[in-house]
Parts: structure tokens; C-alpha cells; sequence
């Protein structure tokens, strides 16, 4: 599962909690361009990578989900040079590593 918790002017919102299955590694990134703070999951367990796009108040839209072949064990979301200038993510498992 993953919680947010925003910053108050006095600390910390209450846990928001992401109900997400089994997230091994996390990326926070805007990998749409919409200059939203996005969550990137690799799902150790299932296989799979999720992109939860955040809706800019904290709160993030239902995951998508990407199978990625094998369980990914880390994960990292990088910008590509012009012009083509987006996120790229790139997970690595036991038995690969691909870039998304």
C-alpha cells in the first residue's frame, strides 16, 4: 500500500492511503508532462509496473497497469534528451532489464 501525506502549513495531512498491490520500489515523476507529481510502483509480486497520474491536490487517478514480463526489483524514471523530452521508466528484474 502506499500513503500520502501532504505538508500543512502545521505538518503533516492525514495518511491518504493508495490501496496498490505489493509495491517494491516507488518514483515520484510528472511522466505525462501535465506538471502533476506522478507515482511509478514496481509490483515485485505480480510482475507488473503501475503509473498512478496525480491529479495535482495530492489525490492520484486509478492505477494503469503494465505487465512487465518478470518480477521487477527496482525501478528509475529518467527525462530523454530533446526533442523528444519525456520520462522514461526503466525497471530491472532477475532476469532483464527493460526500458518502458
Amino acid at each position: 500500500m502506499l500513503v500520502v501525506r501532504l505538508a500543512t502549513p502545521t505538518g503533516f495531512s492525514d495518511p491518504a492511503p493508495i490501496r496498490h498491490s505489493s509495491p517494491i520500489d516507488v518514483r515520484l515523476a510528472d511522466v505525462n508532462g501535465d506538471g502533476n507529481v506522478d507515482a511509478v510502483a514496481a509490483n515485485l509480486e505480480h510482475g507488473s509496473v503501475s503509473v498512478l497520474l496525480g491529479n495535482g491536490d495530492g489525490a492520484c487517478a486509478q492505477a494503469m497497469t503494465v505487465d512487465t514480463g518478470a518480477s521487477p526489483a527496482w525501478l528509475t524514471v529518467a527525462k530523454s534528451l530533446p526533442p523528444d523530452v519525456v520520462e522514461r521508466i526503466v525497471i530491472a528484474s532477475d532476469n532483464a532489464i527493460r526500458p518502458g
